[in-house]
């Protein structure tokens, strides 16, 4: 993709890209995601499909209906921007397919498309060559000319053969002729090359992406968790005596089932920051926008109240929309007290920016890496008691009651009370685990409270063991 273009492309229609259903499904494009397709059943190649990329609000045109494979293989996708709604319709027409029926299914699908988008882009392999004045030719540009919409490709697309063609086109009725740039794309996977589209009339409002990671703890998951578990004897487990080997046996087993059953995602956080914004809203804020300009450019006083009114009625909304958004927020969240600040937090503007310490002044020399840093701080913090109590050593008389060393001297010199522990039973561990809040933050095992809850039952038994083992020998695990 980075060869194609220095921008990112928004939108990619793919023609015959010879895939069944679930194998598209599973195809990823970087920043893109699959908004429409159409895939053969009977056939074998063909089929159609539609990326778009993430930072853009789209969806699925259902046109499986119009499909035919051969004849017409279309889909279709709502491209939602900030000054319009753009329909797109990526077609694929078989050399051997029936035009005749192309041609009517075609106008019944722009129809329902035109009806419901202000711009349209018809795009595909129509398999007619517009480099020759044909009877096909004629007919389909008729058509499409009571829709608005003309080809922006005047350029061989396909040399095959000694035979240079144009069976790929785009139809456009969106922006002035004049405001666009097409350009053809050798792409070195198909002897037809690759077509870009440049509008400059349209506006694309796109948000800044932060690629993030986590696991879904949806109850489908804990289910899976709790059924792995089941399995699982612990006999390399309950076999140890040493506590380091036991734990590390237990806490590997159940990392593995809890990594199967919870798998990381990757996805990008491209959400706009006020997500109450609806598209209906942006649409109202320009539409305010172009009544505040004609009002105050006319004496009309009639114009300048209903401006007013307009406001009134605009700011009603956005209020209602915040509260709602707010409300859902507040009602489905788990921890309300943290959501509330967030949402006091976004409202005052205030974020939360991430600094890393690239580097670390340590005895008056400048260290930069890293490793040298984490281990200063370690040894600092490590040795923080010793030099406390060295401190006090050198301020007090070893023989006063203020230095700690020497009272605890005195104190050890009375006997002490016997200490017994008993051992834990399973039944313990379960009433611990149980007592805790079913919270989703974890530590570096990556586990929260709330899998531990759900899951107790089956691994108190290696726990209690665990515990037992600690006790008896004094030892705590080095893990």
């Amino acid at each position: 993709m980075n060869n194609i273009a220095t921008n990112p492309l928004h939108v990619l229609c793919f023609t015959e890209h010879h895939l069944e259903s679930h194998q598209l499904d599973c195809v990823p494009l970087q920043s893109y995601r699959l908004v429409a397709k159409f895939c053969r059943t009977t056939y074998r190649y063909g089929g159609v499909c539609i990326y778009v990329h993430e930072s853009l609000q789209a969806s699925n045109m259902e046109v499986l209906k119009y499909c035919k494979e051969k004849d017409l293989e279309v889909c279709s996708a709502r491209l939602y921007l900030p000054t319009c709604t753009i329909g797109i319709v990526n077609l694929y027409r078989s050399p051997l397919g029936n035009f005749d029926y192309f041609l009517e299914e075609l106008e019944i699908l722009l129809n329902l498309v035109s009806r419901n988008s202000r711009g349209l882009i018809i795009c595909g392999d129509f398999n007619i060559n517009f480099m020759e004045d044909t009877t096909h030719k004629r007919i389909l540009n008729s058509l499409l000319a009571t829709f608005g919409l003309y080809p922006t490709v005047d350029f061989p697309m396909r040399n095959y053969n000694n035979s240079i063609t144009t069976i790929d086109n785009i139809f456009i009725n969106t922006v002035n002729q004049n405001r666009l740039n097409v350009y053809p794309c050798i792409n070195d996977l198909s002897d037809h090359d690759a077509q870009i589209i440049v509008l400059h009339d349209i506006a694309v409002m796109t948000y800044e992406k932060q690629l993030f990671f986590y696991r879904r703890f949806n109850e489908a998951a804990i289910t899976d968790l709790t059924i792995k578990l089941s399995y699982e004897l612990w006999e390399d487990v309950l076999s140890y005596n040493d506590v380091n080997m036991t734990f590390n046996k237990f806490l590997n087993i159940y990392l593995t089932i809890f990594y199967s059953s919870f798998p990381t995602k990757a996805v990008y956080n491209s959400s706009p920051s006020k997500a109450w914004l609806t598209q209906g809203i942006r649409i109202s804020c320009i539409n305010k926008r172009q009544l505040y300009l004609i009002s105050r450019h006319s004496l009309d006083q009639n114009k300048k109240i209903y401006y007013r009114r307009y406001c009134k009625v605009l700011a009603a909304v956005i209020k209602l929309a915040k509260r709602k958004y707010y409300n859902n927020l507040l009602i489905n969240s788990v921890n309300k007290t943290k959501t509330t600040w967030n949402i006091v937090n976004e409202n005052i503007n205030k974020r939360h920016e991430k600094q890393d310490i690239s580097s670390v002044n340590i005895n008056g020399v400048v260290i930069q890496n890293n490793q040298v840093i984490a281990n200063t701080f370690n040894s600092y913090y490590s040795s923080v008691a010793k030099h406390i109590t060295k401190e006090i050593n050198t301020s007090n008389t070893v023989g006063s009651n203020r230095n700690p060393v020497t009272y605890l001297h005195n104190i050890l010199q009375q006997p002490l009370p016997l200490y017994e522990f008993k051992h834990v039973s399973p039944k313990e561990i379960e009433n611990v685990a149980k007592s805790l809040r079913a919270k989703e933050s974890h530590g570096y095992d990556e586990i929260p409270t709330k899998v531990i809850k759900q899951s107790i039952s089956y691994i108190s038994s290696p726990l209690a063991h665990i515990c037992n083992l600690m006790l008896s020998t004094g030892t705590f695990p080095a893990r």
